[in-house]
């Protein structure tokens, strides 16, 4: 096999420049923790600025012995300055790339953009409601102390449709109320929606009552 045959075999979904065949219409429902939505907001962060030549991202997720060590950002910078002489247009990531809009920048970077805005804009909605600055997700923005872009709705860029964010406590409350009266427990449960640790806990407290009562 000589080099090109190699390279004829290569899995097509490794390559980051076209699709290999015509995306469908079809959905997925996958159940995300917090930690979850955080984790893949960075990581679609990180692909979009790779998409449009900001390498530094990239090597910013590197095991570095310290962000701050001597010499890492010059040589950073030598990096980028040889891969720019192979990117389009030849852009270096540190002055200059692509923008995400570009006709330039792959489809696959502008969807993980439009990922990480939707993502990045409901986990910092949800932070305001926390701390008290909106009540909920239909409140009007406080740009007394929603300054930031992280609060801006996501910006439509591609074909694909933006992510759709529900919280599942509601289908926690069904499970709770399935599982209480699987477990003879005819009135389900007199809370509201719980995490599935408060429902832990509530499983063992009607337990320790049953026993109590026997």
């Amino acid at each position: 096999m000589d080099a090109g045959d190699a390279e004829s075999v290569q899995p097509v979904f490794f390559t980051a420049q076209h699709v290999v065949r015509q995306m469908t219409d079809k959905t997925y429902t996958v159940t995300l923790t917090e930690a979850h939505m955080r984790v893949i907001s960075t990581a679609t962060e990180v692909l979009a600025r790779l998409g449009i030549g900001q390498i530094k991202d990239a090597i910013d997720w590197l095991p570095l012995r310290s962000p701050f060590a001597d010499g890492l950002h010059e040589d950073c910078r030598a990096i980028e300055s040889i891969l720019s002489k192979y990117n389009k247009m030849g852009v270096n990531g540190y002055n200059s790339s692509l923008g995400i809009a570009n006709s330039e920048t792959s489809e696959s970077a502008k969807i993980a953009w439009e990922i990480y805005q939707t993502f990045r804009h409901r986990l910092s909605w949800e932070i305001a409601i926390e701390e008290g600055i909106i009540s909920d997700l239909n409140s009007p923005r406080d740009w007394t102390k929603m300054m930031g872009v992280n609060f801006d709705e996501p910006m439509k860029i591609t074909y694909a449709p933006l992510p759709l964010i529900d919280v599942g406590h509601g289908a926690t409350f069904q499970a709770c109320n399935e599982l209480t009266a699987a477990l003879g427990w005819p009135n389900g449960i007199s809370a509201g929606p719980m995490t599935w640790a408060e429902l832990l806990a509530y499983v063992a407290q009607k337990r320790v009552q049953m026993m109590g009562d026997k």
